[in-house]
């Protein structure tokens, strides 16, 4: 499966109506490798709320929705109940049964509300497509973003107000060629190019981009942009086969490019387990 990224932030966000001041704190609308919920063992979407006041709330009569022009559309279980300084977690998977709301979290982007029996608004959020796995987070009463989910718990301390929405160009595009190569990349959007050869996504430890990459075998190049305070951008992969029997070959050519530890790592690895694991791994497809 791709991965899935954020365009752009933004949210809104109405006062708080309740005495025990609930409010959204979390919610991760595509969720591939996070946690599990524990009645259906899917990684399905998940909305965080927060009990920031001093008294518990019963939330019976109150509904979560996706659509704030229809307020009720999932009413809360009777005898929900969120303690004071305490968060309650709800998965958006459509299963509509005990905590699992009668609608999915889009990744392209929606509203969530929260609206008491009486269909006041408690509070609400609206965004736009999100990254996989990268949750959008209330810091102070700000929305930014976190690489490390914290369903449940206190939001960590590293976080980003923003993210980078463009990739690098390459100098020329992957596919079948003969003799040694070089490749440049380059970005009219600043900040600085990582790549990786190994088919693994580039982080900030990656080689930095500063001269022409030259090969003369086979190679995939992974690159993408990255800045400061910002989550980096969309990885950009192209394949290279530097081979004469390749070029020479009418067939055609399909590059599956993948991280190297979603197949050989010894805990998450789908080639080194004694089992078929029910696993989702993002990886990239080119065909020439």
């Amino acid at each position: 499966m791709f991965r899935s990224f954020l365009f752009i932030f933004l949210f809104t966000s109405t006062p708080f109506l309740s005495s025990a001041q609930l409010r959204i704190n979390e919610r991760l609308a595509s969720n591939l490798n996070g946690i599990e919920d524990p009645m259906l063992g899917q990684t399905s979407d998940w909305i965080e709320l927060y009990n920031a006041g001093t008294t518990t709330l019963d939330l019976s009569g109150y509904y979560l929705t996706d659509n704030l022009n229809k307020p009720d559309k999932w009413p809360i279980p009777a005898g929900t109940v969120i303690e004071a300084g305490s968060y309650l977690l709800f998965w958006a998977d459509g299963e509509a049964v005990a905590d699992h709301t009668n609608f999915k979290l889009s990744a392209s982007g929606e509203s969530i509300g929260i609206f008491t029996s009486e269909l006041k608004v408690v509070d609400s959020i609206t965004y736009l497509e999100q990254q996989s796995d990268i949750s959008y987070d209330r810091n102070d009463e700000e929305w930014v973003f976190f690489e490390t989910p914290t369903p449940g718990a206190q939001n960590e301390a590293i976080f980003y107000a923003n993210y980078v929405m463009n990739v690098p160009s390459f100098s020329k595009p992957g596919g079948l060629m003969v003799g040694a190569q070089s490749i440049e990349l380059s970005t009219d959007f600043g900040g600085n190019i990582r790549y990786t050869l190994d088919g693994s996504w580039p982080d900030g430890r990656s080689f930095l981009y500063e001269a022409p990459i030259i090969f003369e075998g086979n190679t995939i190049i992974r690159a993408a942009i990255f800045k400061s305070n910002q989550l980096p951008g969309p990885v950009k992969t192209h394949s290279y086969f530097v081979d004469s029997e390749f070029y020479e070959n009418e067939l055609p050519v399909i590059s599956i490019a993948g991280d190297p530890g979603d197949f050989w790592d010894e805990d998450k690895g789908i080639y080194v387990q004694d089992f078929k694991p029910d696993w989702e791994i993002p990886i990239n497809i080119e065909f020439f």
